[in-house]
């Protein structure tokens, strides 16, 4: 199993978010499996490669840093990509935003 620091939590996951979301964010974090790190995965493309894909990034995820995110979408490309100027929890930091921006992406696929 995979943990994270305690005192890492904040600035990696809730950077942007309120000390109240932090904090409740942070009593559900639970030990995440480590062998899905380690699995291949066979895809396929007339299976997945059928599965329409768009990607919202978020330019301030100090789990995954834009540099990475961008470097994931070059090696699965997406039909569109979105950006939200938030951490790697926009569903807490901007969860206003957030819905807006997928209701927008479900009304144009």
């Amino acid at each position: 199993y995979l943990t994270i620091k305690p005192d890492a939590i904040a600035n990696l996951f809730y950077n942007c978010c309120s000390a109240q979301d932090v904090a409740l964010a942070h009593a559900l974090l639970v030990a995440e499996p480590s062998a899905p790190l380690g699995t291949p995965v066979v895809l396929s493309d007339s299976c997945y490669g059928q599965v329409p894909r768009v990607y919202i990034e978020c330019l301030q995820d100090h789990a995954l840093p834009i540099a990475f995110q961008r470097k994931m979408q070059a090696a699965s490309p997406c039909q569109a990509v979105w950006t939200l100027n938030t951490d790697h929890s926009p569903f807490l930091s901007q969860p206003q935003e957030l819905t807006a921006l997928l209701l927008n992406i479900a009304g144009s696929t």
